[in-house]
């Protein structure tokens, strides 16, 4: 089913013989302010849970720490020596993790500014890092088809969870942090603390791309993956069959708002590069389900609901996004400056700007 498209209505004053003027503009709506960003792009973008601090890793091989508040710049990390594909925060704020396609895990320590441990026991780029909502582990991913997990301080692997058979590309912890879902050609859903795989979940056969974004729905019923031009919905348990959404263009980016009411995604093509999603409480009784994501039960209650989304056309892709704690907020990355203008309420929003600016735009959300 395809996305539906909102439109945006003009008003057009027809002047008479009273010559009446034309009603005064409508307020502009709010511009998001834009980062200086990375040179090249920005593929990778985090909120520290404070929501003091934004984090960022790009193709100009650094990693920016950013005050969410100023838009102020505090630290430009270098040490990687290929571009920085993924970006983390630990719980506390302290410290932070990113990953690379120089095959390396790199800490850095928030409050001092300064660079911290390396971890290189890898065999190929280092695509996505998460950290468990407790702070007890970092999880990476990598094209040697290994997803693993380490203990921050200690220098060895806490636990290697092997079973995909290609590159693995895309991390998300549940937001209990017992459960870990990991992308590649297939999904997986890992036991953390069993270390076992709990779930394997595959792509329909008419699909050829690899998964490039996962997510958790912060209360545990879904499980989302991004392939192809699609989103695919699993319930978390082996064998489930996914429920395909067809998206106007490729995802690459997803993500829940800390309470689970919104999900973002971001995308490589026009139209609809930014999309902003309002997840309805299951069991809501739907009347008309039109250009929704849904499924009903056998009482006709929605099960799962996500109402059409309002997009915008940025001048180039998303590579990221994330949502502030208090999900009032949307950070989003990528290319030749970003402009998911997404306004709930009208999906109208400025002209683009920053064309010559790559990076980062903070993006207020009512």
């Amino acid at each position: 089913m395809r996305a539906a498209r909102i439109p945006i209505l003009a008003a057009v004053a027809l002047f008479g013989c009273d010559r009446t003027p034309p009603p005064p503009p409508p307020p502009a709506e709010p511009v998001a302010d834009l980062f200086a960003g990375h040179p090249g792009g920005t593929d990778a973008v985090a909120w520290s849970a404070d929501g003091r601090y934004v984090l960022s890793g790009g193709r100009d091989r650094t990693v920016r720490l950013w005050d969410a508040a100023t838009r102020a710049e505090l630290a430009a990390w270098a040490g990687h020596e290929g571009n920085v594909l993924g970006v983390a925060f630990a719980p506390d704020g302290k410290t932070a993790a990113s990953v690379g396609a120089d095959a390396t895990l790199r800490f850095w320590d928030v409050a001092a500014r300064e660079p911290g441990p390396v971890r290189a026991d890898f065999r190929g780029a280092v695509r996505a890092v998460a950290w468990s909502p407790d702070g007890a582990l970092v999880a990476t991913a990598s094209e040697d088809r290994r997803v693993i997990l380490w203990e921050p301080g200690r220098p060895a692997p806490a636990a290697v969870l092997d079973g995909h058979e290609a590159a693995v590309g895309a991390l998300a912890f549940s937001s209990d942090g017992r459960r870990l879902a990991s992308g590649g050609e297939d999904v997986r859903l890992w036991d953390v603390a069993a270390r076992k795989p709990l779930a394997r979940f595959r792509r329909p056969a008419d699909f050829s791309s690899p998964m490039r974004a996962v997510a958790l729905s912060p209360d545990g019923r879904w499980l989302v993956a991004a392939c192809d031009e699609a989103l695919l919905f699993w319930e978390p348990v082996d064998g489930a069959e996914p429920l395909v959404w067809v998206h106007e263009n490729q995802v690459r980016a997803l993500a829940f708002s800390a309470n689970g009411r919104r999900f973002a995604t971001g995308a490589a093509h026009r139209p609809g590069l930014a999309k902003l999603w309002q997840v309805e409480t299951p069991g809501t009784k739907v009347l008309n389900a039109g250009g929704s994501v849904h499924r009903f039960g056998p009482d006709g209650r929605a099960e799962l609901f996500f109402t059409p989304g309002i997009h915008r056309n940025p001048p180039g892709p998303v590579h990221a996004l994330a949502f502030s704690p208090d999900g009032k907020t949307l950070v989003t990355a990528g290319e030749a400056g970003i402009e998911p203008v997404m306004n709930p309420n009208t999906g109208i929003g400025p002209s683009p700007i920053g064309r010559t600016n790559p990076g980062l735009g903070l993006w207020p959300l009512p």
